[in-house]
């Protein structure tokens, strides 16, 4: 399989997905321009391109959807009361299921759930995250929770980006040990002098454009 088959596959099954107005009026969701307190988090986090993220008013639940086309294919919940934690993905399967539509499809929950892999340019480098915030940040990236899922796509040029802790680093080793390309945090630091304590990429935008820099040569 590779990223044709899912695409050409996702055309197919159009009938299977859920339509963004109506997933909006299923879940009483507004636009996140439409709740200051919500702007303010995105506009604080450099999470500009509103038209992926709805507010959910009840629960004070910020949610970004990863969309194809008019649907949604999955989305995951930004905690305003948690501190901007992402609290958890739902994918294709789980929606229907929750919306009573008997849709499910395997494949259309695999690729659901990885996000922004319409929006990619193929041609190009892309970068891999297992944290829903970063991608949004760094041209060209997808996030995917589950990483191992990747592997399906032997047709692309996939660079690892973990986070710049204990668990980042774990899942370092483990990814350099089965031949992935992963970005080294500590050879980068040092080469641009960077004093201050960076997590992420995320953290990282806080203090420079990231997209300007060349990121490419810290892999291994």
């Amino acid at each position: 399989m590779n990223y044709k088959f899912y695409k050409d596959y996702i055309d197919l099954n159009l009938n299977k997905l859920i339509l963004l107005e109506e997933f909006k009026k299923e879940y009483n969701l507004i636009n996140s321009t439409d709740d200051l307190r919500c702007l303010r988090f995105l506009k604080s986090n450099n999470l500009l391109n509103y038209e992926n993220f709805l507010y959910d008013p009840i629960k004070k639940h910020i949610i970004h959807t990863h969309n194809y086309k008019e649907y949604v294919l999955a989305y995951f919940i930004i905690n305003l009361q948690n501190f901007g934690k992402i609290d958890y993905v739902i994918g294709h399967n789980e929606i229907s299921q929750t919306l009573k539509r008997n849709t499910e499809d395997s494949d259309i929950n695999h690729i659901s759930l990885i996000f922004n892999i319409f929006n990619i340019d193929i041609k190009k480098d892309i970068y891999v995250f297992d944290d829903g915030i970063n991608y949004l940040i760094l041209d060209n990236s997808i996030y995917i929770k589950q990483t191992y899922r990747m592997n399906a796509f032997e047709d692309l040029k996939l660079y690892y980006i973990f986070a710049n802790n204990q668990y980042g680093k774990d899942r370092y080793n483990n990814n350099i040990k089965i031949g992935h390309k992963v970005f080294n945090w500590e050879n980068f630091l040092k080469d641009l002098n960077i004093k201050n304590k960076i997590y992420d990429i995320h953290s990282l935008s806080k203090i420079m454009n990231v997209n300007e820099l060349n990121l490419k040569k810290y892999f291994i």
